[in-house]
Parts: C-alpha cells; sequence; structure tokens
C-alpha cells in the first residue's frame, strides 16, 4: 500500500460468504451455497418456531380466560406495553369504563405477564405490594367477617 495514493481499493476483491465457507470448510463454491441456503432456511424456521411458539401461549390465555375476551384484550394491552395505543390516560380508566375493578384487569395483567414471559411494566405494582395486598385480602375476607346483629 503506497502512501501517494495509487492504491484503490476494490469492493469487487472481496470474498462472498460462500466463497468464504468454501475456503473455511475445503468445499466448492458451490456446496458452499447450498450449505448457506440450507442454514438460510433453519433460520426462517426457528424464527417461525418462535412466533408460532409464543401465538400459541396467547392461544391458551383466550382459551383459559376467553370469556371475556375484552377484559383479556385489555390486559394483553398493558402486558405488552402497548397501552399507549388505547384510548385510555390509565389502568384504573380503562377498568372502570369497560366494567371492571383495577384489580381485576391488574391480576389478569400479571397472569399474561408471567404465562407469555413478559417484563412487569410501569403499571404494575411490585412484587412485594401484591402479596401485601393479597394478604390483606385474604384475612378480610367478607366470609371471614363477623357480624353483630342488634
Amino acid at each position: 500500500m503506497s502512501i501517494d495514493g495509487s492504491y484503490r481499493w476494490d469492493p469487487g476483491t472481496l470474498d462472498s460468504p460462500a466463497e468464504e465457507l468454501a475456503e473455511e470448510l475445503g468445499l466448492t463454491v458451490e456446496q458452499a451455497e447450498r450449505v448457506l441456503a440450507w442454514h438460510a432456511s433453519q433460520a426462517r424456521a426457528a424464527v417461525y418456531s418462535a412466533g408460532s411458539t409464543e401465538m400459541l401461549a396467547v392461544i391458551r390465555l383466550f382459551w383459559r380466560y376467553g370469556q371475556n375476551s375484552r377484559m383479556l384484550a385489555l390486559a394483553l394491552a398493558f402486558a405488552a406495553g402497548l397501552d399507549r395505543q388505547l384510548p385510555f390516560r390509565s389502568m384504573r380508566e380503562a377498568a372502570a369504563s369497560s366494567g371492571y375493578t383495577v384489580a381485576q384487569l391488574s391480576k389478569l395483567v400479571r397472569t399474561v405477564q408471567d404465562s407469555l414471559g413478559l417484563p412487569r411494566t410501569c403499571h404494575n405494582k411490585s412484587d412485594e405490594a401484591t402479596a401485601a395486598f393479597s394478604r390483606v385480602q385474604k384475612e378480610r375476607h367478607f366470609r371471614k367477617r363477623k357480624f353483630r346483629i342488634k
């Protein structure tokens, strides 16, 4: 390489991926192209398989909780962080306008996140707060209350 500028880099002198693979593995270029085509098809199949696994998880959610598909759709949107696409400003507003309590929607959002392996969002309470709320609700359940009749 000379400093005077007489050298010009030509991208056509680079080896193609098939040529590099052929050199590395001692194959012909045609064999290397077939190996690369096979690898690309396997990668596409893996992506398709991963997508169908996720879709199956969503289908299972609708199968299990599908009796109330509107609430499940809201829960999926909040769980996936797509709530900005909804016409509601908060989970409380979404629950109220749809006739649900915030606790119902929040519990289903956590179930969806756990089922699909989604991370918690800004709408979720911490695990400690959820456990404390659950404990208090179980202690103060209406069937455990003592009523006095006068």
